[in-house]
């Protein structure tokens, strides 16, 4: 399956997640350094990894639903982070 790219650098691909990525999301979430920046259990489940790829379908800046978004070089999948917005509204007032 070929991945929607949302944007890309010389060495960097922002791009959809497919279901071929959940054995490669997986692996690195499940290496206690990587995993200690994402939540979740370690080992990480083949079945969320699963679970997360599916998520790249939902229409951006839903309020309460997460894009997820895969971070690639080289072919391979590297990362990923998702985007919630919290609210209808585009701003927050900042806090404290």
């Amino acid at each position: 399956m070929t991945a929607e790219i949302l944007a890309a650098t010389e060495h960097l691909v922002l791009r959809r997640m497919t279901n071929d990525d959940a054995a490669a999301l997986a692996a690195y979430r499940s290496d206690p350094v990587q995993a200690r920046y994402q939540s979740g259990e370690t080992p990480f489940p083949l079945d969320s990894a699963r679970a997360l790829a599916q998520m790249r379908n939902v229409r951006f800046a839903q309020p309460g639903v997460l894009l997820q978004t895969g971070i690639g070089t080289s072919g391979r999948l590297i990362g990923d982070i998702a985007v919630c917005v919290d609210g209808d509204q585009a701003r927050r007032p900042p806090s404290g």
